[in-house]
């Protein structure tokens, strides 16, 4: 066996196979930068679907908060709290469609689904 490793032919064959093993080291390596490169860019979309995750799901919490639906109620639908009054700023020559009088005090919540159910 020692002899074996002795011999001009193994000699050769190692160098050989050294040569061709750093040949294919060398040919892989574009290929392995491309594939750092994808990861990472895939890393980074990763990361920006989280984010887009976490700021949808924010926004499905207020969504579905009571603080929400009453903005909607009085930006869409013009209701009020009971607490509060109500005050109208009219240009000169412009009338006021309703009487402060004609208003029905109501509750929030019953103006809302009176709108909502379109109950007069």
């Amino acid at each position: 066996m020692d002899n074996l490793f002795k011999t001009k032919v193994f000699t050769i064959f190692s160098i050989v196979l050294i040569v061709f093993l750093g040949f294919m080291i060398f040919k892989s390596r574009p290929i392995i930068e491309s594939l750092d490169t994808n990861i990472d860019e895939l890393e980074n979309r990763i990361a920006e679907s989280d984010r887009k995750t976490e700021q949808l799901e924010s926004d499905f919490e207020y969504f579905e908060s009571e603080a929400y639906l009453e903005r909607q109620a009085r930006l869409k639908l013009g209701l009020k709290d009971p607490e509060e009054n109500v005050a109208y700023i009219v240009r000169d020559g412009e009338e006021i469609a309703s009487n402060s009088e004609d208003i029905e005090e109501k509750s929030f919540w019953s103006n809302l689904i009176d709108k909502i159910f379109k109950r007069d």
